[in-house]
Formats: structure tokens, sequence, C-alpha cells
């Protein structure tokens, strides 16, 4: 039988990033069914040590309107075991992606992954996104954080299917009508190379 070694879930603002969604293989990597998560918070199902460093991260991805970066965490599976994923975290507008693999505790990649996903770099391109970083990082060491005034970037979530010829567009997100002045129901299931 098929088993995923990852899975994609999705996640409100807030500081609990509650799961909006889960794909169906998080039961093959956590043992919860995906419905069971639904308004969940994230770190309701992390291991207490990796607590402080998620949400420190959580933090510096919506402030930061970070597009994609990566950490090591260790979810407690439905069972109670620890189980060690690379989540690559993509902020979407209205909602987080997680996109999540799972890692070999033992081998010798894992201490250099876990090393390296601390590390987040971004490069601001003009003087206000300078000046819109530097007040999310006052924010932040203030601990006067508030997910209602972030500022984020317009960006659309497209899940498509690489393993198609025509990359076909299993989901759009709401951002669609924003961004490409464009339904999200009349992208989904179209090639991607049509628009």
């Amino acid at each position: 039988m098929f088993r995923a070694d990852g899975f994609i879930s999705f996640h409100d603002l807030t500081p609990q990033a509650r799961y909006l969604w889960a794909s169906p293989t998080i039961y093959d990597v956590l043992g919860y069914e995906p419905e069971e998560l639904f308004g969940v918070p994230a770190y309701d199902i992390v291991i207490p040590d990796d607590i402080p460093d998620s949400r420190d991260f959580h933090k510096e991805n919506l402030m930061n309107d970070l597009v994609a970066s990566q950490i090591v965490v260790r979810h407690r599976a439905k069972d109670g075991r620890p189980v060690h994923c690379l989540a690559v975290i993509s902020l979407c507008y209205d909602f987080l992606v997680n996109c999540a693999t799972l890692l070999d505790s033992d081998a010798e990649a894992y201490a250099q992954t876990r090393a390296h996903s601390t590390v987040m770099n971004r490069m601001a391109g003009s003087k206000e996104e300078f000046e819109r970083m530097k007040r999310h990082h006052e924010a932040f060491a203030a601990h006067t954080w508030d997910h209602n005034a972030m500022e984020p970037e317009a960006r659309v979530c497209l899940i498509i299917n690489r393993f198609s010829r025509n990359l076909i567009v299993m989901y759009a997100s709401s951002a669609c009508e924003k961004v490409f002045h464009v339904d999200p129901d009349q992208l989904t299931g179209q090639p991607i190379l049509l628009y």
C-alpha cells in the first residue's frame, strides 16, 4: 500500500496557526484524519521543546511577509511518538501553507538541516519594504505583535499536479480574484499554462 512521506496543511494567520485544511496524507505521517485537526492550534501537536522556536519562526514569517522558509519541527503523532519533519512554510496572503516532509532523525543530514532551518534570509527590494520590515522587527522585539495589523503582500496559492503533462491546477486560493482578476474556480482543473 502507498504511504506518503509528507503532507500539506493550511493555517490561519493568528498566533495559534490553527489548521484550516490538511491533505489526506497527514494520516500516513501523523495518524490524524484531516477533519480531526480543523480549528486545532498547530502547537497542540508540536513537541513541547520545539514550541518556542516554532512560535518565533511563525511570527518571523508573518512579520516579514516571507514567501518561503523552512524549519525542522517535531510533531506529536496521534499515538504519541515524535515525528521529525522539515516544514517549508509559505505565506500566501491570508493563510499559511505548510509543506511537511518526513526526516530521518538518525541521518547525518538531519543535524545540518535542523541547524540550517533556523536561519532565514530576506532581501528588501525597496526603502518602503525595508521600513515595513523594520516596523515588524521592532514589534517582534517588543512582543507587541498584532496579527490583525499585518500588511501581507497579495499572493496566490496554487497547487499544481506536476505529474500531469498539462500541469493541471488542483487548487487555487481566493486571492486569484485580487491578483489575476480570475475566479479561482475558473482556474481549478485547467492547465496553468493557459494563464
